[in-house]
């Protein structure tokens, strides 16, 4: 009988030991994937994971056991966001430069335990020229729109002056105001 329940505790303990590997294997596909650059700290500021976007980003590779203090002391960055959350117990967003000369929007949100002390810091960093080039990309979009509306309604738009097309026949503008 004892062989028997320990065997069927064995088989349990396998089955959840697979599921918690498999749980572990979907959350670093989750942080690998993220476009922004990831860290995560424990509540001393040791590095326990980043992501490849944020040694991208940073040019820089983490060693085993490093600390955020160490990348803030070589002024890989700074200042560090995982240390100001540390210090404050709160998220915190701010502008982040990095030895690269980039600047980086850094949001750091601490997890706490159940005794109310942190126990892991997220730190995520999205690149400012990104988020620029990003910001001009979408107002590209609305002028077009607006030029293109205008257009399908017959209004001009100065705009885009070079682009006013002409049409031969009644048929062929309602294929290019379909088009647009």
């Amino acid at each position: 009988y004892l062989i028997f329940k320990k065997t069927k505790l064995v088989e349990q303990l396998s089955e959840t030991l697979k599921e918690t590997e498999n749980l572990k294997d979907e959350l670093e596909a989750v942080i690998e994937s993220s476009y922004d650059g990831l860290v995560v700290t424990d509540g001393e500021g040791r590095i326990l994971k980043t992501n490849s976007a944020w040694m991208k980003m940073v040019g820089y590779e983490t060693k085993k056991e490093e600390s955020v203090k160490d990348i803030e002391s070589k002024n890989i960055i700074f200042p560090s966001a995982t240390l100001l959350v540390l210090k404050e117990k709160r998220r915190i967003s701010f502008i982040q430069h990095s030895h690269n000369g980039k600047e980086y929007l850094a949001t750091a949100t601490p997890i706490f335990d159940s005794n109310s002390s942190i126990k892991r810091v997220v730190t995520n960093i999205r690149d400012i020229d990104e988020l620029n080039r990003l910001r001009d990309q979408i107002e590209e979009t609305r002028k077009l729109q607006k030029y293109y509306k205008d257009t399908e309604n017959g209004t001009y738009n100065k705009e885009y002056p070079n682009e006013n097309i002409v049409v031969n026949s009644i048929e062929f503008g309602e294929v290019l105001s379909l088009a647009s």
